[in-house]
């Protein structure tokens, strides 16, 4: 397996989920409709955020299109996943099928130390198969190229059919002989969830994401998380969503950069700490 070392910070891995490419600007104009918001004031405003967390953070996940140019504005050093995807998803009769963009060579040659391959998942749907077999490709590619790979899985609902279970998602790939560098997946659901997740996964690592709840939401479920064997989190709109509603707003945006968004984040790195 891939060392993960490189993303680790007191054994754990609390990391900046930062890949969002049209969400994000979409958030920015949502906030200010009457303004065009540009490729520049994007970038502009994703520098700001990394460089508010970065000494912080074990790693951060950022994009190619407007994540990398904002880092490598910074004299930042802190070690970055890149994703393999295409941003969204091909519909098929409903499906959802993730297609690959990104090779792990170009992954490398922008200077990512790892890779995330984001699968939306339901195991009871005819396009299950197509989305392993992408993943088997995403293994297969970064293992050969020595990279980390961190896997996420994104349920969802389709023509009827509900996808299960987190814990059901994970177990019913693992069986299909799918195992990534780390797991990155939402929040179980429990406190007996996350402790099946943790026995499920066995010496690899699974990380809890945000999704798109509140901040002190995610504060509840990393907790629990933590407490029953969640190693870190990659954590992304519960942290920074709130500097796309007031980007325009220096005043408010300065402030919520150099106080609030460190706060929250170091509250995340002590209970991870903590267990």
């Amino acid at each position: 397996m891939q060392n993960i070392s490189i993303f680790e910070k007191n054994g754990k891995l609390p990391m900046l989920a930062f890949d969002h490419r049209g969400s994000f600007g979409k958030m920015m104009q949502a906030a200010y409709p009457e303004v065009p918001v540009t490729e520049s004031d994007t970038i502009a405003l994703k520098q700001r955020i990394i460089a508010s967390v970065a000494s912080l953070c074990s790693g951060m996940l950022i994009d190619q299109d407007m994540g990398l140019p904002a880092y490598k504005n910074l004299t930042c050093q802190t070690p970055f996943l890149l994703p393999l995807e295409k941003t969204g998803y091909t519909d098929e009769a409903g499906e959802r099928v993730t297609e690959l963009m990104y090779s792990s060579e170009s992954l490398i040659a922008d200077g990512a130390r790892g890779a995330k391959l984001l699968l939306y998942t339901n195991p009871h749907l005819p396009t299950w198969e197509k989305q392993l077999e992408t993943a088997r490709i995403a293994i297969k590619s970064t293992t050969e190229h020595d990279l980390p790979l961190f896997i996420e899985f994104v349920l969802y609902e389709a023509n009827g059919i509900a996808p299960g279970t987190v814990v059901e998602n994970v177990t019913a790939a693992i069986e299909a002989g799918i195992k990534p560098t780390v797991w990155k997946i939402a929040y179980p659901g429990s406190r007996e969830e996350c402790s099946k997740m943790t026995a499920l996964v066995g010496e690899t690592p699974w990380i809890v994401l945000t999704g798109g709840g509140t901040f002190e939401d995610f504060v509840s479920e990393y907790r629990v998380a933590s407490e029953e064997g969640s190693m870190g989190f990659l954590a992304g709109r519960a942290l920074w969503s709130e500097a796309c509603s007031i980007y325009r707003d220096e005043e408010k945006l300065s402030q919520f950069l150099t106080e609030t968004l460190p706060e929250h984040f170091r509250e995340l790195v002590s209970i991870g700490e903590s267990n």
